[in-house]
């Protein structure tokens, strides 16, 4: 298997944690935007870049970090209108969230958007996951965090709706179709079909497929049997009818982290065919998104590379290989 990578970032003095990065098209390039700051759960800000498809950097940037509180995740999304929104999981000092603010990008910067992520019935969210348009609807997967509502007693995965990008409605609690307890969580249409996978807070992955109306029309579990253990940030996304996600995972239970790449059979929810894209970094990295440029398989994803330090990468594929 061919295998070219790129190294798209390292960050800054003092601020070489490079992690979590997210992606959008935008005007025939890619932008991406990442965690930058001094390790995994510590200060940081967020940074983000604009590349050409084939990996030529044009652009550099950052959201300024102006009230000292950590910016945890990012998840960059397009809304039906074209703009384009960064989520940023804002915590406080002691990693409490103090709730999802969005950025919208203007070209060439991020301005800030007014409130935090609240659904129509009041329940605020910390971490967006994933968002698309389907069935003239637009949907995010979202989490709650008791800190932000004392009415919540355990934090809870949640798929919304709006019409409009503003009012969301809370659809379907995903913790509670997998009787799971859920952390990251990605989803994915084809036709008149939802398919959503999830990281468990336990060993597994859950699947679930799901109509139009939200009703759940079958579900799955991935264990050790499968090969799956300890996931982290799933995304799935569809080629040519056919359902795949990328995502980290171990193969055992003391087995070294790795970026993998799933088919799944969209009948039965079983996994097709599981191929292991790379496992050269040792820990904390491969929370990664896909993009094609032509018949290349292009991911961005993030590899530890010192103790505290690790760099945005784009690792590039030949599709038939793999497929």
């Amino acid at each position: 298997m061919k295998k070219e990578i790129i190294r798209l970032s390292s960050g800054r003095e003092g601020r070489c944690y490079c992690a979590f990065p997210s992606i959008v098209g935008y005007n025939g390039r890619i932008l991406c935007a990442w965690k930058q700051g001094i390790g995994h759960a510590d200060s940081g800000d967020t940074a983000y870049l604009e590349m050409t498809p084939d990996g030529s950097v044009v652009l550099n940037g950052e959201i300024e970090n102006i009230d000292g509180a950590i910016y945890q995740n990012t998840e960059l999304l397009t809304l039906p209108d074209g703009k384009v929104i960064c989520w940023i999981d804002k915590q406080d000092s002691h990693n409490k969230r103090l709730g999802a603010v969005a950025y919208e990008y203007t070209g060439s910067e991020f301005r800030p958007l007014p409130g935090i992520l609240t659904d129509t019935n009041g329940t605020k969210y910390g971490y967006v996951f994933d968002g698309m348009l389907w069935n003239g609807r637009y949907y995010l997967i979202a989490m709650t965090f008791p800190e932000l509502d004392p009415e919540i007693i355990r934090k809870t995965v949640e798929i919304l709706s709006s019409d409009d990008c503003v009012s969301w409605k809370d659809e379907l609690c995903l913790d509670t179709v997998c009787d799971l307890p859920l952390n990251e969580s990605s989803f994915a249409a084809l036709g008149d079909e939802m398919f959503v996978l999830c990281r468990s807070y336990r060993k597994e992955a859950a699947v679930i497929a799901l109509d139009k109306g939200m009703n759940v029309l079958s579900t799955a579990v991935y264990g050790l049997e499968d090969g799956i253990c300890r996931i982290g940030r799933p995304k799935l996304f569809t080629v040519d009818g056919e359902l795949y996600a990328i995502m980290r995972n171990h193969r055992t239970e003391d087995a070294a982290e790795e970026l993998a790449l799933l088919k799944l059979n969209t009948n039965d929810l079983t996994i097709r065919k599981y191929t292991t894209l790379d496992n050269s970094s040792p820990e904390d990295g491969y929370y990664a998104e896909p993009f094609f440029n032509g018949s290349t398989f292009n991911i961005i994803t993030y590899a530890k590379t010192g103790e505290h330090c690790s760099d945005i990468l784009l690792m590039k594929y030949e599709w038939d290989e793999l497929s």
